[in-house]
């Protein structure tokens, strides 16, 4: 067992708001949110849930790997865009010519 392991707490809204927002109109009380807790260690995310205590990547870690991911999928397009505008230009040079 590795020594001097960092934990983490994890406590954040799964709603991301929408139950602070909505809640009031939906089940007429208002409540702040729809909140997880867990704790980190060892590059895993340790949650009580309705199976009992299950293990998971880390939520901090899919936000990067979706952010990553979304990055990439800018350049794409960004690239695609990029190549499509110097398609039209080498067409408009073939047609000057």
């Amino acid at each position: 067992m590795e020594e001097g392991s960092e934990v983490e707490l994890y406590i954040y809204d799964l709603s991301q708001g929408v139950a602070a927002a909505f809640s009031q109109m939906i089940i007429q009380k208002h409540i702040d949110g729809i909140w997880h807790t867990a704790i980190v260690v060892y590059g895993k995310e340790i949650y009580f849930g309705g199976s009992g205590i299950s293990a998971t990547v880390p939520e901090r870690r899919k936000e990067k790997k979706k952010k990553k991911k979304k990055k990439k999928k800018k350049k794409k397009k960004k690239d695609e865009r990029k190549r499509m505008k110097d398609e039209d230009e080498e067409e408009e040079i073939i047609v000057k010519f």
